[in-house]
Protein backbone atom coordinates (compact mmCIF):
# COMPACT_ATOMS: atom_id res chain seq x y z
CA UNK A 1 0.00 0.00 0.00
CA UNK A 2 1.14 3.25 -1.21
CA UNK A 3 1.12 6.72 0.99
CA UNK A 4 -2.07 8.60 1.77
CA UNK A 5 -2.94 11.51 2.16
CA UNK A 6 -5.42 14.06 4.38
CA UNK A 7 -6.88 16.27 2.51
CA UNK A 8 -8.93 19.62 4.19
CA UNK A 9 -10.71 22.73 2.74
CA UNK A 10 -10.92 25.12 5.55
CA UNK A 11 -13.24 27.97 5.30
CA UNK A 12 -12.42 30.53 8.28
CA UNK A 13 -15.18 32.81 9.80
CA UNK A 14 -13.24 34.20 13.20
CA UNK A 15 -9.60 34.59 11.43
CA UNK A 16 -8.33 35.37 14.99
CA UNK A 17 -9.42 32.08 16.55
CA UNK A 18 -8.70 30.17 13.59
CA UNK A 19 -5.09 31.25 13.84
CA UNK A 20 -4.67 29.94 17.02
CA UNK A 21 -5.60 26.50 16.05
CA UNK A 22 -3.62 25.96 13.25
CA UNK A 23 -0.80 26.53 15.30
CA UNK A 24 -1.65 22.93 17.25
CA UNK A 25 -2.09 21.06 13.84
CA UNK A 26 1.91 20.95 12.89
CA UNK A 27 2.61 18.59 16.24
CA UNK A 28 0.10 16.68 16.27
CA UNK A 29 1.14 15.69 12.45
CA UNK A 30 4.58 15.69 13.38
CA UNK A 31 3.44 13.02 16.30
CA UNK A 32 1.77 11.01 13.61
CA UNK A 33 4.86 11.06 11.24
CA UNK A 34 2.81 13.22 8.97
CA UNK A 35 4.10 15.98 6.48
CA UNK A 36 2.69 19.06 5.63
CA UNK A 37 3.08 19.57 1.66
CA UNK A 38 0.64 22.30 1.66
CA UNK A 39 -0.59 24.56 4.31
CA UNK A 40 -1.99 27.94 1.71
CA UNK A 41 -4.33 30.75 2.05
CA UNK A 42 -6.25 31.42 -1.02
CA UNK A 43 -5.32 29.00 -3.33
CA UNK A 44 -6.04 29.73 -6.96
CA UNK A 45 -9.36 28.70 -7.35
CA UNK A 46 -10.28 27.64 -11.10
CA UNK A 47 -13.72 26.19 -10.59
CA UNK A 48 -16.03 25.78 -7.53
CA UNK A 49 -17.69 27.70 -5.31
CA UNK A 50 -17.54 31.33 -4.19
CA UNK A 51 -16.88 30.11 -0.46
CA UNK A 52 -14.18 27.98 -2.12
CA UNK A 53 -12.34 31.02 -2.72
CA UNK A 54 -11.34 32.39 0.56
CA UNK A 55 -10.56 28.64 1.96
CA UNK A 56 -7.68 27.49 2.82
CA UNK A 57 -5.92 24.15 1.46
CA UNK A 58 -4.37 22.01 3.79
CA UNK A 59 -2.15 18.42 2.67
CA UNK A 60 -0.92 16.20 4.78
CA UNK A 61 1.27 13.05 3.53
CA UNK A 62 1.47 10.03 5.59
CA UNK A 63 3.20 6.61 4.99
CA UNK A 64 0.13 4.96 5.17
CA UNK A 65 -3.86 4.71 5.51
CA UNK A 66 -3.29 3.71 9.29
CA UNK A 67 -1.31 6.81 10.42
CA UNK A 68 -3.58 9.10 8.43
CA UNK A 69 -6.66 7.67 10.06
CA UNK A 70 -4.82 7.42 13.58
CA UNK A 71 -3.78 11.18 13.08
CA UNK A 72 -7.60 12.09 12.13
CA UNK A 73 -8.94 10.03 15.43
CA UNK A 74 -6.08 11.41 17.85
CA UNK A 75 -7.27 13.07 20.73
CA UNK A 76 -5.07 16.36 19.90
CA UNK A 77 -6.79 16.37 16.17
CA UNK A 78 -10.52 15.71 17.63
CA UNK A 79 -9.94 18.73 20.01
CA UNK A 80 -8.71 20.78 16.95
CA UNK A 81 -11.85 19.41 15.40
CA UNK A 82 -14.26 20.70 18.45
CA UNK A 83 -13.02 23.85 18.76
CA UNK A 84 -12.72 24.95 15.14
CA UNK A 85 -16.29 24.18 15.23
CA UNK A 86 -17.58 27.78 16.10
CA UNK A 87 -15.15 29.65 13.82
CA UNK A 88 -14.71 27.71 10.85
CA UNK A 89 -16.16 25.28 8.35
CA UNK A 90 -14.10 22.42 7.18
CA UNK A 91 -13.94 18.86 5.11
CA UNK A 92 -11.66 16.56 5.32
CA UNK A 93 -10.77 13.69 3.64
CA UNK A 94 -8.11 10.63 3.39
CA UNK A 95 -7.31 9.03 0.11
CA UNK A 96 -4.46 6.73 -0.59
CA UNK A 97 -2.22 7.41 -3.25
CA UNK A 98 -1.18 5.53 -6.35
CA UNK A 99 1.58 3.21 -6.24
CA UNK A 100 4.42 3.99 -8.73
CA UNK A 101 3.30 1.05 -10.42
CA UNK A 102 -0.16 2.49 -10.88
CA UNK A 103 1.33 5.42 -12.78
CA UNK A 104 2.18 3.18 -15.75
CA UNK A 105 -0.47 3.66 -18.41
CA UNK A 106 -2.59 0.64 -19.51
CA UNK A 107 -2.71 1.50 -22.52
CA UNK A 108 -1.20 4.90 -24.99
CA UNK A 109 -3.61 7.48 -25.96
CA UNK A 110 -2.53 7.89 -29.01
CA UNK A 111 -4.17 5.05 -30.76
CA UNK A 112 -6.98 5.77 -29.16
CA UNK A 113 -7.05 8.92 -30.28
CA UNK A 114 -6.12 8.55 -33.57
CA UNK A 115 -9.11 5.96 -33.97
CA UNK A 116 -11.58 8.04 -31.95
CA UNK A 117 -10.56 11.67 -32.89
CA UNK A 118 -9.97 14.67 -30.07
CA UNK A 119 -12.87 14.75 -27.65
CA UNK A 120 -14.59 18.04 -28.20
CA UNK A 121 -17.32 17.56 -25.81
CA UNK A 122 -18.29 15.46 -22.41
CA UNK A 123 -20.33 13.24 -24.93
CA UNK A 124 -16.72 12.61 -26.60
CA UNK A 125 -15.20 11.48 -23.41
CA UNK A 126 -17.70 9.28 -22.50
CA UNK A 127 -17.48 7.86 -25.80
CA UNK A 128 -13.37 7.78 -25.55
CA UNK A 129 -14.24 6.20 -22.33
CA UNK A 130 -16.56 3.51 -23.35
CA UNK A 131 -14.29 2.32 -25.88
CA UNK A 132 -11.25 2.39 -23.87
CA UNK A 133 -13.02 0.10 -21.03
CA UNK A 134 -14.48 -2.34 -23.58
CA UNK A 135 -10.73 -2.55 -25.34
CA UNK A 136 -9.49 -3.08 -21.64
CA UNK A 137 -12.16 -5.22 -20.83
CA UNK A 138 -12.97 -2.43 -17.57
CA UNK A 139 -16.75 -3.49 -16.15
CA UNK A 140 -19.08 -0.36 -16.71
CA UNK A 141 -17.54 0.32 -19.69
Amino acid sequence: MGKCYLIANIRARDHKLFRALTNVVPAAVSKFRGRILVMMHSPDLRKGSKDAKDARTLLVEFDDLAAARSFYESSEYQQTIKLSKGCSVVDVQIVEGLDEISLVPRVTPEPLLEAKGTPQSEDDLVDLYRHHSRKEGIEGG
